[in-house]
């Protein structure tokens, strides 16, 4: 009998995708190569307190959600509203025309990417994703969505994979960590 996953049962969706629509807090330059970005990683990857992960956790997506320029961040604003009301047809347009106008904006690349993902375009949204990580490497939300892609198609491996990444850049994801320990059961009970 050949195993199967259902990502509602790995990952509740509202894990992951908490973190993908934060609401906007864009009076500052930033993105991907702000320089407040690496002092937040390095304050994350030695907090100790929930609270003070959740804190940092905020911040590096509020930097990631900035850009200079305050068309696309309105832009970007009502693509997040478009996706927190599941109106995706319209969160995909805007989304299509902020990478479009901002191509060097990793978080545009990775909100269309989430928009993709949950309208079941699997390779597209694969597709942003790289484009985000080519980006900001660092990006643990554009990864964690790669891992949840490679679930739902059944490329365990690719998911464990993605996820350990994501694992490695921020160490809190518990969500993550806890979907590894199911993958890494699942594996064990499928090679004996």
């Amino acid at each position: 009998m050949r195993a199967r996953f259902r990502l509602s049962k790995l990952l509740p969706t509202t894990v992951i995708l908490s973190g993908l629509l934060l609401s906007l807090a864009t009076s500052a330059w930033g993105d991907q190569q702000d320089q407040r970005l690496n002092l937040a990683f390095a304050q994350l990857a030695k907090a100790s307190s929930p609270q003070g992960v959740r804190v940092l956790e905020s911040r590096i997506w509020q930097i990631w959600l900035e850009h200079p320029q305050p068309r696309i961040n309105e832009m970007m604003r009502w693509g997040v509203e478009a996706l927190n009301t599941q109106d995706y047809p319209t969160a995909l347009k805007l989304f299509d025309s902020l990478v479009e106008a901002a191509p060097e904006f990793a978080e545009g690349w990775n909100k269309r990417a989430t928009v993709r993902f949950l309208v079941g375009n699997y390779e597209g949204s694969i597709e942003d994703i790289r484009k985000t990580l080519a980006l900001e490497p660092r990006h643990f939300g554009a990864l964690s969505g790669l891992g949840m892609i490679h679930t739902n198609q059944e490329r365990w491996f690719a998911a464990m994979a993605a996820f350990e990444q994501a694992l490695r850049i921020h160490p809190h994801l518990i969500g993550v960590r806890h979907t590894i320990n199911k993958l890494q059961q699942q594996l064990r009970k499928k090679s004996t």
